[in-house]
């Protein structure tokens, strides 16, 4: 993400326009000028509830704006796992040959990787800020059910609520594909080699 807003504001540096569609709060921090359509998604939505810059919209009321201006909260006490499967030799795609355990019966985030094999990808795609607060509900009780959830995405609302964090990096396409961490969140914070840890300490107001 962080290479993504580089190259939107070398965009702008030189004069172009950009206009994004985006829930990520990464990317909507960067803007100069922010439109939230609301207040719910699909039918519920539709209707600009904001228009003005990011600090404005923290203290706008609207259910993005309150997701905005609330820092991060990292899960606080992960669940134990009962077992694990032990990926080996993990080379498709950008992979390097790493081997990785994945914890059962727990919520894993698997960071930074792409069309891979594995129970959800990218399930927050696209969604309102409002929709990825219930789907960390469901993901909760469908671990609090027995569940094992595996679940590969950079949303740092996400990231924030697992049990287990795998960071593969350090950057995306031939620039990643290694193994940068293992761990939970509270430990991630610490990672001096983990870009997603820095994101999230920064969203959790750790830096």
């Amino acid at each position: 993400m962080q290479r993504l807003n580089r190259l939107l504001q070398r965009l702008w540096d030189v004069g172009n326009t950009a206009l994004v569609v985006e829930q990520n709060r990464q990317v909507i921090e960067i803007a100069d000028h922010v439109v939230d359509m609301g207040p719910g998604a699909g039918a519920d939505g539709g209707r600009m509830q904001f228009e003005g810059t990011p600090q404005a919209i923290r203290d706008s009321g609207t259910i993005a704006g309150r997701l905005l201006a609330r820092p991060l909260h990292l899960r606080a006490e992960v669940r134990e796992p009962h077992g694990a499967v032990t990926v080996r030799s993990a080379r498709a795609h950008n992979l390097t040959g790493f081997d990785a355990e994945v914890p059962l019966v727990v919520l894993t985030a698997v960071t930074d990787l792409a069309n891979e094999r594995i129970v959800l990808d990218e399930p927050t795609s696209g969604l309102h800020p409002a929709d990825v607060d219930r789907i960390n509900t469901l993901f909760a009780d469908l671990v609090d059910a027995g569940a094992k959830l595996v679940v590969v995405g950079h949303n740092l609302w996400v990231i924030a609520q697992a049990d287990h964090i795998i960071d593969i990096g350090p950057g995306a396409g031939s620039d990643g594909g290694g193994l940068v961490f293992t761990g939970t969140p509270s430990r991630i914070l610490n990672s001096s080699d983990s870009v997603t840890g820095r994101a999230l300490a920064i969203a959790c107001g750790r830096r």
